[in-house]
Parts: C-alpha cells; structure tokens; sequence
C-alpha cells in the first residue's frame, strides 16, 4: 500500500477563519489540520475587535494584535514553508471570496459549518468556483466538553472573583489601585503560594504580603499583550 494513500487531498491555498482568543489545543488542532491541506498557502480570516463586542466575559477577550502575534508565531513553530496571511475578520466572509482559492477548512462546529455553506453560495453568486470543504472534528476538554475559549475566559473571570474576595477579606485596610483584571490572580498566587512557601509562620506571611501589596507596582509585572 502507498503512503500517499493515507495523506489528505492536497490544494495549493487554503483558506479558514476565526478568533483563536487564548490559543488552546483545539485551535492547534485545526490550525495544524489546515496546514496539511495547503501546499503554498493559507489565508486566516482573524475576527476583528470590533466582531466580538457580543462575547461572553469580555474583559478577558485577548486583542486582535495579541491574537495575531500568538498565530504567526504558533505557524513559525510548525509550517515555516507555508505562506501565511493573516487579515481581519469583519463579516462571515473575510478572505474567503478571493478566486484563486481551493478549500475552506472549518470546524465541526455548527455554526461555523453554515458559515461555510454561506461562503459557497457567495462564491457562486459572484461566478466564483466553489471551494472544497474540509470538516475538522470538535476536540474535548474538561468533562467531555468541547475546548472552549469561552470556558477559559469563564474561568479567568471565576479566579478573578476568587482572588479579589480573597484579598479584600484578608487585606480590605489596604487600597489596590491601576490593577487590571488578570493582575488580580497574579496577586492571588504570590500571596496564598509564593510567600506561604518562604515564609513559615502566619504573622509573618501577613506582614510579607501586607508589605508586597502596599508597594507592588503593576507596571513592574507586565501581562496580556506583553506577556509573550
């Protein structure tokens, strides 16, 4: 039997869109997936800020710039020889009308699925041939459910709420200004892990944590987009 029986169809460009919010393993997947579809090229249509102001938890949504930056820089790592572009998202259709184009690749996802009937029928509509579809399938979390970038942003606000009920229980007499959300669970961790774990008596840790909350400088500790 040859090998070439067991690779997936080739096409010369690919095509496919999203958000990728907090790259996670089903993202890889399908980004991966795609790769092995295209042979010169794939064009990513990235969902613009503006296309997402209806997510759940968004004060957790990463930027466009970060997002972009997370995907060129997962490509890098994985399909150096692709030729990789990148555009904003800001309808169904994106990238995904240019003619010289062979497959769209999505998600099992229904949703995304109809999107992907949508763009055929756009393409013909404007005499353009239509693509191919390849179906890549759901990955699962915890639970069995899907990988979600919803559940991550779920719990990032979940820790978010538990670390501020915490600090505002333990150290309410001290005023924490110009943190950001994230900054919080950052906060959370030096307090109950890092300082508990050098510091071996309770009168102590307090007094560390006291002294660490009333000078930390959150411009010293830099997350999100620059925590590359």
């Amino acid at each position: 039997v040859e090998l070439a029986n067991y690779l997936p169809p080739q096409y010369e460009h690919g095509v496919l869109g999203g958000t990728f919010d907090h790259l996670h393993s089903g993202h890889k997947l399908l980004l991966t997936m795609a790769t092995l579809y295209c042979t010169t090229s794939l064009s990513i249509g990235l969902s613009s800020d503006d296309l997402l102001v209806n997510k759940q938890y968004p004060q957790f949504l990463q930027s466009y710039t970060l997002r972009y930056t997370l995907l060129m820089q997962f490509f890098t790592l994985i399909t150096p020889h692709l030729h990789i572009e990148i555009t904003p998202l800001i309808d169904v259709y994106g990238c995904s009308l240019k003619p010289h184009l062979n497959v769209l690749i999505v998600s099992q996802e229904p949703k995304v699925k109809e999107n992907g009937l949508l763009v055929n029928k756009k393409r013909q509509q404007l005499n353009i041939p239509i693509l191919d579809i390849i179906y890549i399938n759901l990955t699962g979390g915890h639970n069995s459910d899907k990988t979600s970038s919803t559940t991550i942003r779920h719990q990032l606000d979940q820790q978010v709420k538990q670390a501020k009920e915490y600090i505002n229980l333990h150290h309410h007499d001290i005023a924490i200004k110009d943190v950001n959300e994230e900054e919080y669970i950052f906060l959370y961790h030096v307090i109950t892990q890092l300082i508990p774990s050098v510091c071996h008596t309770p009168q102590l840790q307090q007094q560390t944590a006291k002294n660490f909350l009333l000078h930390y400088n959150p411009l010293l500790h830099s997350t999100g987009e620059n925590d590359l």
